[in-house]
């Protein structure tokens, strides 16, 4: 509004009202020059709510477009860390079973249903992270076929799940945290 009073006292009074009294008689915009470059308040006003509303809505949607990230994050990992146990132990089953050839056996089906929601998870979780966080967790399939082909050894088992928490855990902290989105969480 500083502009705006600057604009009404730079010019005498006697000019301001003699613009005001000719609007009625006015053909063009240069007869009275005082008031052709300024606007009513009520646009400003109007103008400067737009503008407020817009950034408002902005920041609301950007604030909850980043709460939502972070569920489905959360949730992607928990289905990824879940598919990860169940076909590892999935596939120890099927190692273990004697007919390894049948492949219309239940233990096949079960380990072949739980290999398509481990890939099926990864994918998904591999498609939220950032880059750098991608390729850690892609590089997971990799992981399981040496597992898988290599048999299931004693310390397979505890390689498997501590990588799966390496990946966990670098995914986990790097979600960022603020005020802003999370104003009760202490840092």
């Amino acid at each position: 509004m500083p502009l705006l009073d600057f604009a009404l006292h730079a010019l005498p009074y006697k000019q301001q009202a003699s613009c005001a009294a000719l609007t009625t008689s006015i053909k063009s915009p240069q007869q009275c020059e005082g008031e052709s470059n300024m606007l009513p308040p009520s646009v400003l006003t109007s103008l400067t709510g737009f503008i407020g509303a817009a950034l408002g809505a902005y920041f609301g949607f950007y604030i909850r477009g980043a709460v939502t990230l972070r569920e489905q994050i959360a949730k992607s990992l928990s289905e990824f860390y879940s598919s990860a146990a169940t076909v590892y132990y999935a596939s120890r089953d099927y190692q273990k079973a004697p007919a390894l050839d049948d492949k219309s056996s239940p233990i096949y089906e079960r380990f072949d249903r739980r290999y398509k929601d481990f890939l099926f998870a990864s994918t998904h979780l591999a498609s939220l992270v950032p880059p750098k966080l991608k390729e850690e967790v892609l590089r997971i399939e990799d992981i399981w076929e040496e597992i898988n082909e290599g048999g299931f050894a004693s310390g397979s088992s505890k390689g498997w799940f501590d990588t799966l928490d390496g990946i966990r855990d670098k995914i986990l902290s790097s979600i960022s945290y603020n005020r802003v989105i999370n104003p009760f969480w202490k840092t």
